[in-house]
């Protein structure tokens, strides 16, 4: 389908529409007059020539198909309307003139895409669910708060006070920056801590002081236990350095506050939160995974954390190759903390090289990799007794060779009860899974007064 429209009158408006289709292509040309609307619902544009808009008419990029912009020019509007529930994907740069209307869903730019506000362009307040996870520039020297966010977290980010034209360049990052290299165990002396969840870069294309209000989320900003200690912290390229806070608004679960001074924008700069004290557990601190030999035949897993926010549970991973990893075990994690917590687990069928991964799950279910640990047995010997993951170890006073098996479920449920004869000279039981059955479960080995349980996976 193609269009080659000239729009003249005022108060004329368009319908674009059809899930699939494609409505604009390389030799599609419109130009929409002042008070003209443009309704593009459920299609995908390809701007290979010239789509523009003046300042009084609006683009609606509408409906619950997800829209799809490209091509090789840019795409120069008036008003632009952001109302998909499920996204807009830009891949080439667009101009907003007049202003940008967020209504419903997320526009992620890619490629080399971005939006462009000119100097007297503005935008309508973010949300938690509607901004642009991508890059958004700003021209001219006026206040303007950047709608950014990643990861469905929306995270404003506001500049004023300018000096100079320039052209501002903001993204926003859902992410530890130390890994992308900027370390935040390098502070200043005046910081104790630096968010290791979230950071923003700005660019600007000259030299150009602005002062800087960053926004938080309690939850999503790693926590906020004092708002009176948190300070804007900016990267020089060695270290995290205090810029201070002043209109200072909110409270632990969400605010802004913004630099004391105009720290100059030139090139890239590197913002996040950090604070004066430990009274703000903004990181998700781990403070070390330890994999020790318990005995022979098991292994010892300690770890700690220094402060944790909205954790459910640990998950521990075990490889033989650091390649394939199987989960052995999950420890419950304390939900919210801001001191020291230490965990204990075990595993009780170890081989000559062990690699074990500790994840943290949160209450939303995002699963984050914590830490590795690798531990050499030197002690090790395979026998025949000990192929596999789900071994019982055999009481060891047993007396008789009569050993009962009892499998559970984690309700309780009974799943196996079976008696076996086995020879004096066996150590371990293979729980080998009933056909079907898959999950965590309760092993026991009974032998007269002796009773010994063990957590099992079956995960064929």
């Amino acid at each position: 389908m193609k269009f080659n429209v000239n729009i003249l009158s005022l108060g004329f408006s368009l319908l674009i529409a059809g899930a699939q289709a494609q409505v604009l292509d390389n030799s599609a040309h419109i130009n929409l007059t002042s008070g003209s609307n443009l309704i593009v619902n459920g299609t995908y544009i390809e701007n290979n020539s010239n789509i523009r808009s003046e300042n009084e008419s609006i683009v609606n990029l509408k409906g619950n198909d997800q829209i799809k912009v490209s091509g090789t020019n840019s795409l120069s509007f008036g008003t632009v309307k952001l109302d998909n529930s499920q996204g807009v994907i830009l891949i080439n740069p667009m101009t907003v003139s007049s202003k940008m209307i967020f209504s419903d869903g997320v526009l992620t730019t890619k490629n080399g895409g971005f939006v462009l506000f000119e100097s007297t362009a503005q935008s309508s307040v973010v949300s938690d669910s509607i901004f642009v996870n991508g890059i958004i520039k700003k021209e001219g020297t006026g206040s303007f708060q950047f709608n950014v966010g990643s990861n469905s977290i929306g995270r404003p980010l506001s500049v004023s006070e300018m000096t100079g034209i320039n052209t501002i360049s903001v993204e926003y990052f859902k992410a530890n920056p130390c890994d992308s290299g900027y370390n935040t165990s390098l502070v200043s002396d005046s910081l104790q801590q630096i968010s290791l969840c979230e950071f923003w870069k700005v660019t600007g294309a000259s030299s150009t002081d602005s002062r800087i209000t960053l926004s938080w989320n309690g939850i999503e900003s790693c926590g906020v236990g004092n708002v009176a200690d948190l300070r804007v912290s900016k990267w020089d390229g060695s270290q995290w350095t205090n810029e201070g806070a002043t209109s200072v608004t909110g409270n632990t679960a969400s605010g802004e506050l913004s630099t004391s001074s105009t720290p100059d924008l030139i090139g890239s700069s590197i913002f996040t939160l950090g604070s004066i004290s430990m009274n703000n557990p903004l990181p998700i601190e781990l403070g070390y995974f330890l994999a020790t030999l318990d005995n022979q035949y098991s292994a010892r897993l300690d770890w700690s954390t220094l402060s944790e926010i909205n954790s459910d549970y640990f998950i521990i991973e075990k490889s033989e190759d650091g390649v394939n990893y199987t989960e052995i075990d999950r420890i419950d994690a304390a939900g919210t903390s801001n001191q020291v917590l230490t965990y204990l687990a075990f595993d009780d069928f170890i081989d000559n090289v062990n690699h074990y991964a500790l994840y943290l799950v949160d209450i939303d279910g995002h699963k984050e990799h914590l830490a590795d640990a690798l531990l050499i047995n030197e002690t090790y010997q395979k026998t025949q007794f000990k192929i596999g993951n789900n071994f019982i170890e055999m009481p060891q006073s047993r007396t008789s060779s009569t050993i009962r098996l009892t499998i559970y479920d984690l309700k309780g449920s009974m799943i196996l009860d079976e008696v076996y004869g086995l020879g004096a000279n066996i150590d371990f039981m293979e729980i080998i899974p009933p056909e079907g059955l898959k999950g965590m479960y309760i092993g026991q080995l009974s032998c007269g007064n002796e009773l010994v349980s063990k957590k099992l996976q079956f995960i064929r």
